[in-house]
């Protein structure tokens, strides 16, 4: 079974719309990176120290998933 539906099941209004569960399209990886995301937002990092201390893909991986909410915000707002 693929996720699909003959019609769109999954939506969000005015959003997302789909008719492939959003869960099939994200990869393992991705939603682990996804899943620390609420934990850095809140100040919480990933390693022990300091911002400078951070692997640097944790912290290209949070600038991209801001920078892709901070846009899905903005393009919400103006549509």
């Amino acid at each position: 079974m693929d996720g699909r539906q003959g019609f769109p099941r999954w939506r969000l209004e005015g959003i997302y719309e789909s008719n492939v569960c959003p869960r099939r399209v994200v990869t393992d990886d991705s939603a682990r990176w996804l899943s620390l995301y609420p934990h850095y937002e809140k100040g919480h990092l990933l390693m022990r120290g300091a911002l400078s201390d951070q692997p640097a893909i944790f912290i290209d991986a949070m600038a991209l998933i801001a920078s892709t909410i901070d846009k899905a915000r903005a393009e919400q707002r103006s549509g």
